[in-house]
């Protein structure tokens, strides 16, 4: 099968598609014919050496396509099934196999399906990690991120009443997700009692930048949750939580798009050949999808 692959660490130019034996599925898992990959910028940190991961490598989590192979104890699909999921083996190729996975709403299309996984993920994971309760108000710091959009359909979805921190560029989009836009910056404490008087019940710091700030915003550390290292702040990291993961949450989003009320799209698709300017524009923050 054609993959992408990198046998080095480096610049987006490590990356080249090459032949390479096909995976098969095993106990648990399905294999599918990827119809699209989601680029991440976690996928461009791996690919530049910020995690120790075996090579040679291919790249991406998140991938959307028909199985096409069923392995043991997997129960309720079959062979023809649209999916989308997980592929710790490398999404980035004509074949990979799903470890967490849901299916695909008919509608969906391919690249925000393969956008959705590692976001909806996180999100959900930092919701029921903070565990507001109906009501609430839950301000996301980088809600125009993809975990942030996601999170605020999310949080939504369960009645919480949703603040999002972003530039005004992003403020539109922030509205059709459900949240009610803040511009950073100085003055923001002002800004947000103006719009919630009552206070912020908790934070999701989907941008992996907390700071004091947020912390004082939502009262105690305990009720902030950041998608990046808590560095001494004492709130809750998602990074140190990587066990206990939330993978219901894509059969939660799947099924919230067919309601209506979930959007993820992705701001441009690119083919397979092309995922290095795929990796370059995902370092400067679009959500992108490989085609093949």
């Amino acid at each position: 099968m054609k993959a992408l692959r990198f046998a080095e660490f480096g610049p987006p130019e490590v990356l080249s598609v090459v032949e390479t034996p096909a995976p098969h599925a095993g106990p648990g898992r399905v294999r599918i014919a990827v119809r699209a990959a989601g680029v991440t910028a976690a996928d461009s940190r791996i690919r530049a050496g910020a995690a120790p991961v075996p090579l040679p490598r291919i790249p991406g989590l998140d991938a959307a396509g028909v199985i096409d192979q069923v392995g043991e104890d997997v129960r309720g699909y079959r062979a023809g099934d649209e999916v989308f999921g997980i592929a710790p083996g490398g999404a980035c190729a004509e074949h990979a196999v799903l470890t967490h996975f849901a299916r695909k709403p008919p509608t969906m299309p391919w690249a925000e399906a393969a956008g959705l996984p590692t976001a909806a993920e996180a999100a959900l994971r930092a919701i029921e990690t903070l565990r507001p309760a109906p009501g609430d108000v839950l301000l996301i710091n980088g809600a125009a991120g993809a975990a942030g959009l996601a999170a605020a359909q999310l949080a939504r979805a369960r009645g919480l009443l949703v603040v999002g921190l972003a530039a005004p560029g992003a403020h539109d989009l922030l509205r059709r997700a459900g949240a009610a836009p803040v511009a950073p910056g100085p003055g923001l404490p002002d800004r947000l009692r103006a719009l919630v008087p009552d206070g912020i019940d908790c934070v999701f710091d989907a941008a992996g930048t907390v700071t004091p700030d947020l912390v004082a915003l939502a009262g105690a550390a305990d009720r902030v949750v950041t998608s990046g290292p808590a560095g001494g702040t004492g709130v809750l990291s998602l990074a140190s939580d990587a066990p206990r993961r939330a993978w219901h949450a894509l059969a939660e989003a799947a099924g919230l798009f067919e309601r209506g009320e979930f959007r993820l799209p992705v701001d441009r698709t690119l083919p397979l050949s092309e995922a290095p300017e795929a990796h370059r524009l995902s370092e400067s923050g679009h959500r992108l999808a490989l085609i093949l």
